[in-house]
């Protein structure tokens, strides 16, 4: 989709001066790792954009190892050159496949049958096992506001259908981070294609400017790589029981996460006690997980810590 920042109260886009400005996988690569998708980007498009929103960047220019847009070299747009800009589209890559989701035959941007793009092709979502929190995952990674209807007909696809039996707990980040039957494997005809309704608006906690990851944050480390380790879960942060152990592969998953170079060590940090919930404890990472929630656990809300004395915290 177009890229979008939010700067001074007010969202803007990031463009080039021209089709010969720089953009390229680099600059897309290092937006996609901001919006939590550690495993880079392309540059699929630009084009004239000759009305709000305004642009609050041009021309920006990346190592592509950079953790934020913030660390690459930009210029600020000039007021008489927002009349002639060529307005960023990218697409983020989630576990090396390049993969979007999209709202398709609504009458307005936030409702419509549910449909993914895996492996270079959109298709559709089986209603199959179809429920509430399917509907608040997607809306969520859509970025847009809290259900409204989450089983609605708006006709069917075309093309494969790709999910089926989906059965999300309402925490994930994507509809691929569900169970269901796996990708491509389904029992269903296009007459069962899925479609919602979502509120509108859109979820700055997952697209504010210069915020790294979308569900997790290091607090109180002086750094933005270091500090208390915090979920955000339930529409409230909370903090990370380190009672029964805590692993160098827990801290990469984290790292990466948050779009950071590799911890510093197995060891652990204490940057003060947390409110809140405690919301994990007995976390268990191979090292390999793209989320900290995909790791093994307890139960959210279930830990052996019954106060804050025990908060994780770990420095990148």
């Amino acid at each position: 989709g177009r890229l979008e920042i939010f700067h001074n109260g007010q969202w803007g886009t990031v463009c080039r001066w021209s089709e010969s400005g720089t953009w390229s996988d680099r600059e897309s690569t290092v937006a996609c790792r901001m919006l939590g998708y550690p495993d880079g980007g392309r540059y699929t498009s630009s084009y004239r954009y000759y009305s709000r929103p305004r642009a609050w960047l041009y021309n920006v220019r990346c190592t592509g190892t950079d953790a934020s847009l913030e660390d690459c070299q930009t210029n600020a747009m000039h007021e008489s050159r927002q009349h002639h800009r060529m307005c960023i589209c990218v697409v983020c890559s989630l576990s090396g496949r390049f993969y979007g989701i999209r709202l398709v035959n609504g009458g307005n941007p936030f409702e419509g049958r549910v449909e993914i793009f895996v492996n270079g092709q959109w298709g559709t979502v089986c209603d199959d096992g179809w429920g509430h929190s399917d509907a608040v995952v997607a809306c969520r990674q859509l970025g847009f506001g809290p259900v409204v209807d989450y089983w609605h007909r708006f006709g069917g696809g075309t093309g494969p259908i790709w999910l089926d039996d989906v059965n999300c707990n309402g925490n994930e980040f994507e509809l691929l981070a569900c169970r269901s039957r796996g990708i491509g494997s389904h029992n269903c005809g296009h007459g069962e294609d899925i479609g919602i309704k979502c509120g509108p608006g859109y979820d700055r906690q997952r697209t504010a400017l210069f915020t790294r990851g979308d569900r997790i944050r290091l607090v109180g480390g002086g750094q933005p790589w270091q500090g208390r380790l915090e979920l955000f879960i339930r529409g409230q942060w909370g903090t990370i029981c380190g009672r029964s152990g805590w692993t160098l592969q827990n801290s990469q998953v984290v790292c990466r996460e948050l779009g950071y170079g590799p911890p510093t060590g197995s060891h652990t940090y204490q940057y003060g006690r947390g409110e809140g919930p405690i919301w994990l404890g007995g976390v268990q990472c191979q090292g390999d997980e793209r989320r900290l929630l995909q790791c093994n656990s307890q139960d959210i809300g279930v830990t052996s810590c019954y106060a804050h004395y025990w908060d994780i915290g770990i420095r990148c």
